[in-house]
C-alpha cells in the first residue's frame, strides 16, 4: 500500500506535466479565435471603407474614370468630338442670398433643387447624362463624355423639359416658384481628371462656354408655367423631327427660331440660336 505523501508523488508526476500542457493549450487557442474575431471585424470594416471611397470617388468622377484611376492612371485627359454641354442657372440666387438672416433656407433650398437635378438625370437618364459639377448658382451636365453617346443632344433636351417642370414644385426662399434657365449647346470638348487629393472630372473648351452663354441668354420662365430651352444652331440641327414630334406631345413644346436676324452673345457676337418653347411662354 502506498503512503499519503506516495500518492501526492504520484499524482505530482502523472498529473502536472499534462495541466501544464493543456493550460498553455488552452490559452494559446482563446489568443488565436480572438486575433481570428479581430482580423474579421477589421477586414470587415475595411471593405466598407473601400466601398464607400469607391462610391465617393464615382461620384467625383464617371465610372468609366474610376477605373483608371484605380488601375494605377494618374494624367486622365481625352478629346470629345460629339457631345452636348448642358448649363443651368438658377433664377433668383442674388436675391435669396441678400437677405442674411435666412441663410439656412437658402442653402437648404439650393440643395434641394440641386438634389431634384440628380435624382432626375440618375432615375430618368442612368448615366447617359454625367453631372459634371454644381457650384453657387451654376449646374453643368454632359452627355456624349466620357461615354460614347449617339442621342446626346435629344437626351439633354429632354432632361432639361423635365427639370424646367420638375422644379416648378419648389418653393424659394422669395415665396416665389423656382425656376431655371437652361443652354445646351453641342460639339467637341476636352474633359479629364484635376487634382489628387480630391480628383475632379471637368470639362473645358468652347462648347462648355457656349453652353453657359446660351443659359445666360435665355429667355425667363413665366409665371404661368411657360418655359424655354436656349440651344445653338449646332444642337438644333441634331434633333430629328421624330423627338421634335415627341416634344410637342409629351411637352407641348415646339421649336423656334431666337431673333429675326440672330442674338448678341456676349464673347460670341450674334448667333443664330433657337428656343425649344413650351406654348404657354410669351
Amino acid at each position: 500500500a502506498f503512503s499519503r505523501w506516495e500518492y501526492v508523488l504520484y499524482a505530482l508526476h502523472h498529473l502536472v506535466p499534462t495541466t501544464l500542457f493543456l493550460i498553455p493549450l488552452s490559452l494559446i487557442s482563446k489568443k488565436l479565435l480572438g486575433d481570428e474575431k479581430r482580423d474579421q471585424v477589421n477586414l470587415r470594416k475595411r471593405h466598407e471603407n473601400l466601398e464607400q471611397e469607391k462610391m465617393l470617388v464615382e461620384a467625383l468622377v464617371p465610372k468609366k474614370i474610376a477605373d483608371r484611376l484605380r488601375s494605377g492612371q494618374i494624367h486622365i485627359a481625352d478629346n470629345y468630338h460629339k457631345t452636348t454641354v448642358m448649363f443651368i442657372y438658377l433664377d433668383g440666387y442674388e436675391e435669396a442670398f441678400k437677405e442674411e438672416d435666412k441663410l439656412d433656407e437658402n442653402i437648404a433650398w439650393i440643395n434641394t433643387v440641386f438634389c431634384a437635378i440628380d435624382e432626375l438625370l440618375v432615375g430618368s437618364f442612368e448615366g447617359r447624362i454625367f453631372k459634371v459639377a454644381a457650384f453657387q448658382k451654376f449646374y453643368l451636365a454632359v452627355s456624349g463624355c466620357p461615354e460614347i453617346e449617339k442621342e446626346h443632344a435629344q437626351l439633354c433636351c429632354e432632361a432639361g423639359c423635365m427639370i424646367q417642370d420638375r422644379v416648378k414644385s419648389i418653393m424659394s426662399p422669395l415665396a416665389t416658384t423656382t425656376t431655371v434657365r437652361v443652354g445646351l449647346c453641342s460639339g467637341r470638348l476636352s474633359a479629364g481628371v484635376v487634382g489628387t487629393s480630391s480628383p475632379r472630372f471637368s470639362t473645358f473648351g468652347d462648347t462648355v462656354n457656349t453652353a453657359s452663354r446660351m443659359a445666360s441668354t435665355a429667355e425667363p420662365t413665366t409665371g404661368e408655367g411657360g418655359w424655354s430651352l436656349h440651344m445653338t444652331r449646332e444642337t438644333a440641327k441634331l434633333l430629328t423631327r421624330p423627338f421634335l414630334a415627341q416634344m410637342a406631345r409629351e411637352h407641348d413644346a415646339t421649336m423656334v427660331a431666337r431673333g429675326k436676324g440672330g442674338l448678341e452673345v456676349k464673347g460670341k457676337g450674334v448667333m443664330k440660336t433657337f428656343c425649344l418653347k413650351k406654348n404657354t411662354c410669351a
